[in-house]
């Protein structure tokens, strides 16, 4: 089953339905069913989870390379606790 999130246009939020606009980890995921009938929040856009745990990931593996931090794992870790994103998660 595909689920989805919606992103904000501008930011690197999500959008939660108790809280508004949060990091990926605390948004809410929706279904295909919802998807199609539920409004989007004001500046809001569908992606899928997958879609959004790539862009994280990517935004994650750019700051590890900015700050020079592959070889180092608490410093990785620092950088995942920046960016709010869990990357042992995916890895």
């Amino acid at each position: 089953m595909t689920l989805y999130v919606v992103q904000h246009k501008t930011e690197p939020a999500f959008w939660s339905n108790t809280e508004g606009w949060v990091d990926l980890n605390s948004g809410t995921k929706f279904t295909s069913e919802e998807r199609c009938t539920l409004n989007l929040p004001t500046e809001g856009t569908w992606i899928t989870l997958w879609e959004a745990n790539s862009i994280q990931f990517s935004r994650f593996i750019t700051e590890c390379k900015a700050h020079g931090v592959f070889s180092d794992e608490d410093k990785m870790e620092q950088v995942a606790e920046s960016l709010d994103f869990d990357v042992w998660r995916l890895l």
